[in-house]
């Protein structure tokens, strides 16, 4: 059974704040997540980047159990993003 994840929802800093537009582009949990998913050197390549031009481009990602899973343990353990980041994607994935 699978489930959609909506990650199309704005990142805030501490205060709650959300975090000011990139190039006009809005800071979205999913847009700051696509860059590690397509810079990560493991995995399954093809699946982490449609995921991250999936999240880029402001879409909802349709996981089963098994993709999610891979999903949080990637959030988890990569070392290119931070709690403030992790937190607020592993709220927004939770199964």
């Amino acid at each position: 059974m699978s489930k959609v994840f909506d990650l199309n929802v704005p990142i805030t800093d501490l205060a709650g704040k959300q975090f000011p537009a990139i190039d006009g582009q809005e800071q979205t949990v999913g847009v700051v997540l696509a860059p590690a998913l397509s810079g990560h050197n493991q995995g399954d390549p093809l699946k982490f980047f449609s995921w991250a031009v999936t999240l880029f481009n402001g879409g909802e990602l349709n996981l089963d159990e098994s993709d999610a899973i891979t999903l949080k343990e990637f959030v988890k353990t990569t070392p290119t993003l931070n709690n403030l980041v992790k937190a607020q994607v592993l709220k927004l994935i939770s199964i």
